[in-house]
């Protein structure tokens, strides 16, 4: 499966997206202080991951990012269930949400 291979302060993190799994990645630089995130939302199991969570970068920092193909990863520091993530909603759906919305209000 496709992975991120993130290499900071020396140490390799391998973070993975499984099924319709998103991974993101972000560098935030806020007021004179950096900070880095990493983490991934599964949206069918309604789950969210976290490997680095808001840690404090500096100017001289070095993060290596890499997309590898990976067979596993490493475990995640933060992991919680999230009860309001919704799948987005195909245009098939949206569709049939509207036709039916419609015919109720007899405008179809």
């Amino acid at each position: 499966m496709k992975s991120f291979e993130i290499n900071y302060r020396g140490v390799t993190t391998t973070i993975s997206a499984k099924n319709e799994e998103s991974i993101v990645i972000l560098i935030n630089d806020s007021k004179e202080q950096a900070f880095i995130y990493a983490g991934s939302t599964d949206r069918d199991k309604k789950r969210r991951k976290v490997w680095f969570s808001n840690e404090p970068i500096k100017p001289d920092d070095v993060v290596d990012i890499k997309v590898i193909e990976s067979d596993g990863m490493t475990e995640s520091a933060i992991m919680t269930d999230i009860a309001n993530i919704k799948s987005p909603i195909s245009k098939l759906e949206s569709f049939y949400k509207l036709e039916a919305l419609l015919k109720k209000r007899g405008l179809l």
